[in-house]
């Protein structure tokens, strides 16, 4: 049979009839036909494609955004760790004598003292002292300085008084005070906030609060000191405890009026503390519980700060 005929025999079947001019499938076709796909199976198919990219775009965006907030958080740990580290040292080196002046602002954001630490010298190096007017403050820029000003040995300001057995009222000759040395350096009592001078640096940025307050003898917790003379304004207290909330650049730089995030988290009341109200506590009920805050800092930006407190104790041996 001629290859014509036999394709005109397996698929075709001519009649006179073209109503029954007909193709008639072969057993192949019909195996064939079975291994495609209808029109539902592909609408289903690609919404279930649509649903699996949907979900993985989601898991890799919350994975994105954990790992970028695990970074800021572990960005102002490294700062609060910088400011402790640094503090820590310069206690340390805080000479055994209660005859050197001791200088805290009243807002208790600012603290001066002299310690044995490393700090910047002007003068001819045979002239240096082993001792450092060292000092922490905030700026209105949320920026912690410090200032680490090395001293000749006629510098070193001890406590001097006219009488020769002072009282309780007495008070030092200005020229014995770190005011009356480096008024210009410290700034102007009480706050001490005005003071200029090249030997500052910039310790931390994004500092919202830098709080310093002290724990006594008999235990309990204060903001403000007593003077003794002749010996000085941390006779009784045996730690300093430092407490600070933390931002990171990022965040801090979608705040428009910085000040403002610093001024909600307010201090603690001034003199005696008790338990309930230092300020590591109050302040992060107020982050954890934000109805007065709310409305003044974004929530994303308020989750963001960190509370840290770290106790010091005074070396009086």
């Amino acid at each position: 049979m001629k290859l014509g005929a036999r394709f005109f025999q397996n698929h075709t079947a001519i009649t006179d009839n073209p109503r029954d001019c007909r193709i008639s499938r072969s057993p192949r076709f019909y195996q064939n036909s079975r291994r495609c796909f209808t029109l539902t199976e592909l609408m289903i198919a690609m919404a279930i494609l649509f649903i699996m990219v949907i979900l993985i775009s989601r898991i890799l965006t919350g994975g994105s955004i954990l790992i970028s907030n695990s970074k800021k958080h572990l960005g102002v740990d490294a700062k609060a760790r910088e400011i402790f580290t640094r503090f820590e040292y310069d206690i340390k080196k805080m000479p055994v004598r209660m005859d050197l002046d001791v200088a805290i602002s009243d807002k208790n954001n600012a603290i001066f003292f002299v310690s044995e630490s490393s700090g910047f010298f002007r003068g001819k190096s045979s002239k240096q002292s082993t001792a450092t007017l060292v000092g922490y403050r905030l700026n209105k820029d949320l920026e912690l300085e410090r200032l680490g000003k090395s001293l000749s040995w006629d510098q070193i300001p001890f406590l001097t008084y006219k009488e020769l057995t002072p009282s309780t009222n007495s008070t030092p000759i200005i020229q014995s005070t770190f005011f009356g040395i480096w008024g210009n350096a410290i700034g102007t009592p009480p706050e001490y906030n005005n003071g200029k001078d090249s030997d500052y640096h910039i310790l931390a940025e994004g500092v919202l609060k830098f709080f310093i307050y002290f724990k006594l003898k008999d235990g309990s917790f204060t903001t403000s000191l007593e003077s003794h003379p002749p010996q000085s304004i941390l006779n009784d207290v045996t730690t300093i405890i430092i407490t600070t909330a933390l931002l990171d650049d990022e965040s801090l730089r979608h705040v428009k009026h910085p000040s403002v995030l610093s001024s909600l988290l307010t201090p603690p009341p001034f003199g005696k503390l008790d338990v309930n109200s230092l300020p590591a506590k109050t302040w992060q009920e107020s982050i954890d519980h934000p109805v007065r805050l709310m409305g003044a800092i974004p929530p994303e930006i308020l989750s963001r700060i960190r509370i840290y407190q770290r106790s010091f104790t005074l070396n009086k041996s």
